[in-house]
């Protein structure tokens, strides 16, 4: 038996840390890829802080807006100064080119959820026009999901997930942004925005030496004093990092490795092990916080039908009665027929004690002179309980108690 539950004990161990040990190694990524970055993206943008949003999307950028609109329908669209990693067409999908980067303008369009209408399965005509300082119009697709699995984009993932999406408006396409059209499904305009962008900012200047060495070699042993030096012109300058992100998912993964554990013990001290965390509690408790158990108050023995025996004693009380010398026999009747029966006599100074058997005796009968004489505090029903019991029983004359109640309640004390 002992071998057989340190066995149990040895493969419950095993199996649980085994799994303890995947959940500290793997949930911090399952975290990340389930979107950790894009919701603190939604939480910063809907509280106003635009650039803790955008130094989770890659590259450097000012963290000053060099625009910024609200909707009259609610969100609005925020850009930055920004190098970015370029997006090149793939054979399936968008891919990104981590060995470039562009300069760009680049935010978000944020909280339009319930406003711009992006998703539909079929026949979807979203997409973002722009007009740059010639004139010219360019179209953009904006459309990079698929929810119905048809291989046909209809939707925004990031809108569709978390109500807001990027953008990312580069010089390699755009010379200058004079007009924004964002067009909705249904090839409606939802939004016509007016701005004067032309790669000007002060940031694009000083970003120059770093993207060129950069985009002639991604690793160039060169980058790191350039990063340094690019940081130092100005103090709103940001490199953007995941580091926030991945910090919040190993937190919520450590949490959930500690409780994990935690829970893992407590199962094995209540069913494996000798309950130490309820022996902790109960000294915590009783010896340290000096709590007192209420006592439970024991239940009454029932009276009918209790397999034990009780010592009854009747007492005449004759003091009133001068000269009284008569016999005086009380008798009850049990349940089953059974009768009790005391004789008070005045030879046994009117006392009599009987062996009786637990219960509730009744049919109360009393063979005494009732013309002359009252039997007072005579119980009408005999219950018989504890181990010894006294009557007191007081006789009066009738004449000297005719208001007394003859079934008076019992006065009835134990000794």
């Amino acid at each position: 038996m002992k071998h057989g539950k340190l066995f149990g004990k040895i493969i419950y161990y095993v199996f649980t840390f085994t799994i303890g040990i995947l959940l500290a190694v793997f949930l911090p990524y399952i975290y990340m890829s389930d979107g950790e970055n894009l919701n603190i993206m939604k939480k910063a943008l809907e509280s106003g802080n635009y650039a803790g949003a955008m130094i989770l999307v890659g590259g450097h950028f000012d963290d000053r807006p060099v625009f910024h609109q609200s909707f009259e329908s609610g969100g609005g669209i925020v850009l930055f100064s920004a190098t970015t990693l370029v997006y090149t067409d793939g054979t399936d999908e968008e891919e990104v080119d981590e060995s470039k980067v562009h300069k760009s303008y680049a935010g978000f369009v944020y909280g339009v959820k319930d406003s711009y209408l992006l998703t539909a399965e079929t026949r979807n005509k979203s997409k973002l026009l722009i007009e740059d300082g010639d004139g010219n119009e360019h179209t953009v697709e904006i459309l990079d999901g698929d929810i119905n699995g048809d291989k046909i984009n209809d939707t925004v993932t990031t809108y569709y997930t978390h109500g807001f999406f990027f953008l990312d408006l580069d010089a390699d396409r755009f010379s200058s942004l004079r007009k924004l059209t964002f067009i909705d499904r249904d090839g409606k305009t939802f939004q016509q925005i007016s701005l004067n962008l032309n790669f000007e900012e002060q940031f694009f200047t000083d970003v120059t030496e770093f993207a060129d060495e950069y985009n002639r070699d991604y690793k160039s042993e060169k980058l790191p004093e350039l990063n340094a030096a690019f940081l130092q012109k100005c103090e709103n300058y940001r490199i953007s990092s995941l580091g926030v992100a991945q910090s919040r998912a190993d937190t919520k993964a450590t949490i959930v490795v500690v409780v994990y554990f935690v829970s893992v013990y407590v199962i094995a001290d209540f069913w494996l092990g000798r309950r130490y965390i309820l022996r902790f509690f109960k000294w915590f408790l009783f010896k340290v916080c000096k709590i007192k158990t209420k006592k439970k108050e024991p239940k009454r023995q029932e009276v009918f039908g209790s397999d034990y025996f009780c010592q009854v004693t009747f007492e005449l009380d004759v003091s009133e009665i001068e000269n009284f010398a008569e016999s005086v026999q009380i008798r009850y009747t049990s349940e089953k027929g059974e009768e009790v029966s005391f004789i008070l006599l005045k030879r046994d100074k009117y006392k009599s004690t009987q062996r009786i058997k637990a219960g509730v005796y009744v049919n109360m009968w009393i063979d005494i002179d009732r013309a002359e004489y009252v039997a007072q505090d005579l119980p009408e029903n005999l219950e018989v309980e504890g181990y010894r019991k006294t009557f007191k029983i007081k006789i009066l004359r009738r004449e000297e108690k005719r208001d007394e109640n003859f079934n008076s309640t019992s006065n009835q004390s134990v000794s």
